[in-house]
């Protein structure tokens, strides 16, 4: 219906123009001026209507609206010329008066509906993106709307100058040409068409701006309300929004990555959703409480810096009795989902190793076999510490790797370290391992197994949390309970950590001993 109004408002104003307000066509006939303007009118619009207009609705979305642009404005060129030569050649007009006035002006209206009906066309594609969820990304290609604007701007300035100036033009040349109406009433009459002509293109093109504007609005405010909707579902949680990005002005641009925006966060929380459910789960994994030992205090913890961690911590009972504990702590490389599944394998690997009797760096060598069998080549391994606290009291351990154990003796000024020879896990396959022991701990003896995430853990100014402040803690605390202990170093490397965030995982287990 839009076409079909511009095509007719063509019509009707160009007969207007030509047997009421312009002095070199006031002499023909209405019906044959109706004839000359309607007839190519006419045919123009039933080949846009017949062949063409199908031909851009099967073309892609992004390309229609600037299609549409092209194939109106070229109808209306072709039915200008068409008209201006008819009148040029068949009835004897002057071309650069009469013809010219013609093409020219087809072109200005042409172009006003050209960028009209493409303005519809594009709100046509919106509205089916919106429907049918296509056209989600940014378009490969920016056409900025500044470019846009320059040209059509200049476009409709010097079209509209060229109008005057013909309108001018021809009038002076019907003035010069006929002297009759040079000499009558002074010149009056002459001045009243000049100015009656001006008006009347004036009135005709303001009237086309005016719409212009008006349909320009629609579009803007289509898109401008698209996205903001968009975005005020997203600030509610609902991530099904999207904007349709099928133009390839800076509002697709804008869209497609809103879009883009709007997937990550989907992603993003669907990966949420799973670090949850893995926290979940690894926390499953750890100690649900402290064992009871006789005559030792057992005391655990681990806090991840990201959702999930790769330090490990367990206690396994290695006795039918009870009177046997394992106490294992392990530092997976890196963080994360990843360092999480591998600290998973190694306790399942540890636990279903540990049911049947052998010493720890029996255990520890197999365990290795296994692990290193599965993650070979991928750079990834596991620092351990593997200690079996027997009946009697007496400790035996495998150091993979791992930071040595400190354990504070009543007696003695310096604390000891339960050091090791061995390489981490999933280092060396067919690698065997050395087992240390020491007699049983006297009375008031606290033992502390860490990972390096408390001995390297930074403050504001870089500085290491260090060993000497973990001993100094432990010292001040060696009266207390195990679980004590541990809450004081916790404690103290929070303080001293301050405002930094927490960049590795603290895993620690105090043992004491009190029997």
């Amino acid at each position: 219906m839009r076409a079909i109004a511009y095509y007719i408002f063509t019509a009707v104003i160009t007969v207007i123009y030509g047997a009421k307000i312009c002095p070199l066509m006031a002499g023909l006939p209405t019906w044959k001026l109706a004839l000359i303007v309607g007839v190519p009118l006419a045919a123009a619009f039933a080949a846009r209507t017949l062949v063409i207009q199908p031909a851009i609705a099967a073309r892609r979305p992004r390309v229609r609206s600037r299609l549409q642009f092209r194939t109106e404005l070229g109808l209306f060129l072709g039915s200008g010329l068409c008209g201006g030569l008819y009148t040029a050649l068949h009835l004897g007009f002057p071309y650069l008066h009469s013809g010219l006035k013609l093409l020219v002006g087809f072109a200005t209206l042409g172009l006003f509906a050209a960028i009209d009906l493409a303005l519809e066309r594009e709100r046509g594609v919106i509205h089916d993106a919106l429907n049918r969820r296509i056209h989600l990304r940014p378009p490969h290609s920016l056409s900025p709307m500044t470019t846009m604007f320059a040209v059509l701007g200049s476009t409709v300035l010097l079209l509209v100058t060229a109008i005057i100036m013909l309108v001018v033009g021809s009038d002076i040349h019907w003035i010069v040409s006929d002297a009759l109406v040079a000499a009558k009433d002074g010149g009056n009459m002459a001045l009243r068409s000049v100015i009656l002509d001006i008006s009347y293109v004036m009135a005709v093109l303001l009237a086309l701006l005016i719409n212009l504007i008006l349909s320009y609005a629609r579009n803007l405010k289509l898109l401008f309300q698209n996205q903001t909707t968009a975005l005020e579902q997203v600030s509610r949680g609902d991530l099904d929004a999207f904007v349709p990005a099928v133009t390839t002005d800076e509002f697709g641009y804008i869209a497609g990555h809103t879009n883009q925006m709007i997937e990550s966060l989907r992603d993003r929380m669907r990966l949420l959703r799973g670090v949850a459910v893995a926290r979940e789960v690894q926390f499953g994994l750890l100690p649900a409480s402290s064992p009871l030992v006789p005559g030792h205090q057992v005391a655990g913890m681990s806090l991840y810096s990201d959702e999930t961690g790769g330090d490990y911590y367990d206690f396994i009972d290695c006795s039918a009795e009870g009177g046997c504990i394992e106490i294992a702590v392990g530092d997976v490389t890196g963080h994360g989902i990843g360092a999480a599944l591998l600290m998973a394998e190694v306790r399942a690997l540890l636990r279903a190793r540990s049911r049947r009797p052998a010493t720890v760096a029996r255990i520890a060598s197999d365990v290795n076999g296994e692990f290193a069998h599965d993650t070979f080549g991928t750079g990834r391994f596991v620092t351990l510490f593997l200690m079996r606290l027997e009946d009697s009291g007496a400790l035996r351990w495998v150091n993979a790797g791992h930071e040595p154990p400190l354990l504070l003796l009543p007696e003695r000024e310096e604390p000891e370290q339960l050091r090791g020879e061995d390489i981490p896990l999933g280092v060396l396959q067919d690698w065997q391992f050395q087992e240390f022991g020491r007699p049983p701990l006297p009375r008031g003896s606290v033992l502390l197994i860490g990972t390096d995430g408390l001995t390297e853990s930074r403050d504001a100014r870089g500085e290491l949390f260090g060993r000497q402040r973990i001993v100094e803690v432990m010292r001040a605390n060696a009266k207390r309970d195990a679980q004590d202990i541990l809450d004081a170093l916790v404690a103290a490397e929070a303080a001293f950590r301050g405002e930094v965030p927490q960049q590795d995982d603290l895993t620690m287990v105090v043992v004491k001993a009190v029997g």
